[in-house]
């Protein structure tokens, strides 16, 4: 189940090569004050081709948990919360390029989040606000790929895909890959952002559409 945020002529879900979501949030048409530079997702340095960084973690721990204690399950999501506070300390450890990795133990994944995006900036904003600790209570490590299709012609989701699966392979030996669309928000943190053998559609309802 899920909400999509209006504001896009496509009511098509996000895609993924792993577990399904139960819900996103609609995040409408709002300014935020977290705001990003294209290409990037949060990080003390920016660019989609910042490299450097790859999401192994120290092997000498054990493996994080598969489900991990740290889950909250259904969320309360506020999509005003942005606009109140200056940036959340659970930021501040995003590494270059919107990589992160648990310190506390190993992933079992290293995950890969493909963003097609063109002029959607405020839900990109909204998306990486309540994604980010999302991914980090499910103790993946992951690394964002913001691809931006550059010019006025027929947004092509796909090729932009494509081009992100391609990028995303020049910075790591990622374990999981998945297409995000840019105005879906997950709504409970149990339904894992990791592979299972076959490709898996995410985002089987939507709030548009009641869950259904």
């Amino acid at each position: 189940m899920a909400r999509r945020c209006y504001g896009s002529t496509s009511v098509v879900a996000f895609l993924m090569v792993c577990a399904a979501l139960v819900s996103v949030i609609n995040v409408g048409q709002l300014s935020v004050f977290l705001r990003t530079k294209r290409h990037t997702a949060y990080g003390p340095d920016t660019g989609l081709y910042s490299i450097g960084y790859t999401l192994r973690g120290n092997l000498s721990m054990e493996s994080c948990q598969a489900v991990p204690d740290s889950l909250v399950g259904k969320l309360n999501i506020d999509l005003g919360a942005a606009l109140k506070s200056p940036t959340p300390s659970k930021y501040q450890d995003m590494l270059p390029g919107g990589a992160w990795s648990p310190k506390s133990c190993v992933s079992r994944q290293r995950i890969s989040i493909i963003i097609p995006f063109r002029d959607r900036q405020a839900h990109l904003d909204i998306l990486v606000y309540n994604l980010v600790p999302v991914l980090k209570r499910q103790k993946v490590a992951f690394r964002i790929f913001v691809v931006e299709q550059f010019g006025n012609k027929t947004f092509n989701k796909g090729r932009l895909m494509n081009i992100g699966f391609t990028e995303a392979r020049k910075h790591d030996e990622f374990d999981c890959f998945i297409f995000h669309d840019v105005d879906l928000i997950p709504e409970d943190d149990r339904n894992m952002y990791t592979c299972s053998d076959n490709p898996r559609h995410m985002s089987p309802a939507l709030d548009k559409f009641n869950y259904t």
